[in-house]
């Protein structure tokens, strides 16, 4: 009896063994599942996500719909710089990454993006003043007649050139990679970006005594153009301290000009004194009285981007010698 107990016991314990595998197993098979159902889900939803980042210098900087979409971006931007993307490089390194998550966002919002943050490059010429690029165009001629342009732009507001308008820079033409940014389809367009101003307004603060045409003149400018630059201000009631603007910042180029003029100038005779001891002191008597001359005088006057800065004498011509005017002094004492 005792060893049938045993038998039985052990069977009962080798039943509630197999029972416990049994369940531990279909424990681990659930949790496999729910595992595999989640890789499933995640993989499924990676994969079949279509939005993209495009990764400039390792960042993030705009997400859209698609691969596709990224890449016909990039080459619209390209190609609005005047280059094919196989002609031109980005100054970053950029890369295009899945980006699952991220919602994307419209292709006119991420070109505004992309043409604030990206700075495509391209074999260009290039004009550079002062060894700084500034305008980029797709032939040497290009940039030629753009320099052309830029000097006959002030050279032909006056009538008698002393010499040919010139470049108070220096400016050079090269061939090199640029910013597309500064590229010009055309000299007209190249031109318009070399005058115009950089940097911040300038201004000035009246003074006491002072009004707004005097001010103007101060700057090289018309009153016109000062009330222009500042709408709303009263410049004939203008206050101690107020300030204007007077200048929208320097442009990169300056063009000199010479204007040539001529005109005729008296020129003074001056007076020569002879004493005379046969008359007293303190009394003089003109014994000719001369006659001014005249004299012919070359001037340039130098302007630079239509501001006159100054002017010189290139020639002088004697019209007619001035003839002093004689004058006898008495120096005989009244003793």
């Amino acid at each position: 009896m005792f060893s049938m107990k045993t038998s039985r016991g052990s069977l009962d314990w080798e039943s509630v063994a197999s029972r416990l595998r049994r369940q531990l197993l279909i424990e681990r098979a659930i949790i496999l599942l729910v595992l595999l159902s989640f890789l499933a889900r995640w993989g499924y939803t990676y994969i079949t996500s279509s939005a993209y980042a495009i990764i400039a210098d390792g960042k993030p900087i705009v997400v859209v719909e698609s691969k596709t979409v990224a890449n016909e971006l990039l080459d619209e931007l390209l190609h609005s710089a005047g280059m094919e993307s196989d002609e031109a490089e980005f100054a970053q390194k950029v890369e295009l990454k899945r980006m699952a998550g991220r919602g994307p966002m419209d292709s006119e919002s991420a070109m505004a993006i992309l043409k604030a943050k990206l700075r495509p490059l391209g074999d260009k010429w290039v004009i550079l003043i002062d060894k700084q690029p500034y305008v980029a165009l797709d032939a040497q001629e290009q940039a030629g007649e753009t320099l052309e342009l830029a000097r006959q732009r002030f050279g032909k507001l006056v009538k008698n050139l002393a010499e040919e308008p010139s470049f108070k820079e220096n400016v050079t033409v090269q061939n090199q990679k640029a910013d597309l940014r500064i590229w010009r389809r055309a000299p007209r367009e190249a031109v318009e970006l070399l005058f115009s101003p950089e940097g911040k307004p300038s201004t000035h603060a009246v003074k006491s005594g002072e009004i707004a045409g005097e001010i103007a003149e101060q700057h090289g400018m018309k009153l016109a153009d000062v009330q222009r630059l500042n709408p709303g201000k009263r410049l004939n009631r203008l206050r101690i301290g107020e300030r204007l603007k007077v200048g929208m910042g320097k442009p990169p180029l300056t063009v000199v000009v010479r204007n040539q003029i001529s005109r005729v100038e008296p020129i003074s005779a001056g007076t020569e004194s002879i004493t005379s001891v046969q008359m007293y002191a303190g009394k003089s008597i003109v014994l000719s009285p001369g006659r001014s001359g005249k004299r012919q005088v070359r001037v340039a006057v130098v302007y630079e981007n239509g501001v006159e800065t100054g002017r010189e004498i290139l020639e002088e011509t004697i019209l007619r010698s001035p003839v002093p005017r004689r004058v006898a002094v008495g120096v005989k004492s009244r003793r």
